[in-house]
This record gives structure tokens, sequence and C-alpha cells, in this order.
């Protein structure tokens, strides 16, 4: 399946999960930033000024996530509800992962981001 068919609540989750991931380390690297400019102008609206309000929403988003430990949780264990079958599954995780490796390396942050996410995926 691809991104392009997810539903907006799956395109927003997906938004979250990719910015938790490449925040996870504490670190956002030029290349972390340009995937998310490229998974974001995928999965968003069309022209200029919505797009750009649709990117700031996702990081305002995920900067309130941040702040509770909990809600970060909570938003990685609405993935296997949000993302019902196994082909969505699948490529969230891929895009999350792409996002990831963007810069050459995963860090251990980013690793224990991803386990989190795929334990949620499973479940």
């Amino acid at each position: 399946m691809s991104i392009s068919q997810f539903s907006p609540v799956q395109r927003e989750l997906l938004a979250d999960l990719v910015l938790l991931g490449i925040y996870s380390d504490g670190h956002l690297a030029v290349s972390e930033d340009a995937a998310l400019n490229r998974l974001l102008d995928a999965i968003g609206p069309e022209g200029a000024p919505e797009r750009e309000a649709y990117n700031d929403d996702a990081i305002s988003r995920v900067r309130r996530l941040l702040e509770i430990p909990a809600a970060v949780e909570a938003r990685l264990f609405s993935s296997a509800i949000i993302f019902p079958d196994a082909g969505q599954r699948a490529a969230a995780l891929h895009a999350v992962n792409q996002a990831l490796n963007a810069d050459g390396k995963i860090t251990s942050a980013e690793l224990k981001f991803h386990a989190r996410l795929k334990a949620a995926l499973e479940n």
C-alpha cells in the first residue's frame, strides 16, 4: 500500500510518527529535515499556504506530545488502531524508517523509537 492512499487521519498520524522519530535523538539533521519535508509535501494538501499550515500544525502537535512522555506512548499505540491492516502498517513503518535513515545513521534513541513503534504496530 502507498501512503498516498492513506486517509487524512492516517496521514496526520504518519506525520506525527516521522516527526517523533526524527526528534527522538534531540538532533535534526539537514537530511532528516529534507526527508520530513518531502513526506509532508507528499501527504499534505495542495497549495503552498495550505501545505505550510499543515506542516506547522504537525510540528506544533508533536511539540505538545513531546512535553508529556505518556502522550507519546499513547500516540504510538494508537497506530495499531489507525493503521488496521498489515499493508498500512508496513507502509507507515517504512516511511518512518526512511526518515530515520535520511542522514545515513540511526542513533540509539532513534532505534529505541523504531522498536517501540514496531511493537505498537504488532499489537
